[in-house]
């Protein structure tokens, strides 16, 4: 009798246990199905992004060129000047067999979402035109004049290079006496400080002019 009870046991634990083997594997089969079917949408997006990623690639040199010409020479300009001179330049490349984007975005191709969220919160306003005169202050090697009567761009480069711990931003303005404004500008190019040079007027004191052409 006792062996009969003890099988019983047994036989009851085993159909337990195998009850669980069959849970689990059943868990792990509809993980498994919604994986490959998560898998199966995401090959589509796979393979659009490297359809796109090939476009990109092959309008790469053209997509530079354009940004360089804007960053170079359009920080003066409006909005629809911009895009006129964008679409002549790239008719102009297709002409020598260069390849680009038929719609080149300055944001696009040296944005990043990353560092342009960071200027925004350091007030700088979110329209396009505002991002792209950011995009070519930080990429052009010539100093920015800015006309800014809201004082909108002087906030945001105070918000975004004051905040820096390694940058120590230098304010000078030109009604400062000599030996003060001598002073601040020698030790701002012996750290690499970044200066601002606010209310500047039609001329510029001589003892900048080294400094604007980058004699230094």
């Amino acid at each position: 009798m006792l062996a009969q009870v003890n099988e019983l046991k047994r036989v009851k634990d085993e159909e337990a246990a195998l009850k669980k083997q069959k849970e689990q594997c059943d868990f792990s089969l509809s993980v498994a199905e919604a994986l490959i079917i998560g898998l199966a949408d995401e090959k589509i997006s796979w393979e659009d992004d490297l359809a796109a990623q090939k476009i990109n690639n092959e309008n790469l040199v053209g997509d530079v060129i354009i940004c360089s010409g804007f960053i170079a020479y359009l920080g003066v300009f409006l909005g629809d000047y911009r895009d006129e001179c964008k679409t002549n330049w790239t008719a102009m490349l297709k002409k020598y067999s260069i390849k680009s984007n038929p719609k080149v975005d300055l944001v696009t191709v040296l944005g990043d979402q990353v560092r342009i969220s960071e200027w925004q919160i350091n007030k700088l306003p979110k329209d396009a035109f505002s991002t792209e005169n950011a995009i070519i202050q930080d990429n052009s090697e010539r100093w920015s004049l800015l006309i800014d009567p809201q004082m909108q761009g002087v906030n945001w480069l105070m918000a975004t290079y004051g905040q820096q711990e390694e940058n120590k931003l230098v304010i000078i303005k030109p009604t400062m006496e000599q030996k003060i404004l001598s002073r601040l500008l020698e030790n701002a190019l012996n750290v690499g400080y970044p200066v601002i040079l606010v209310d500047a007027g039609e001329t510029f004191d001589p003892m900048l002019e080294p400094i604007i052409a980058k004699n230094i």
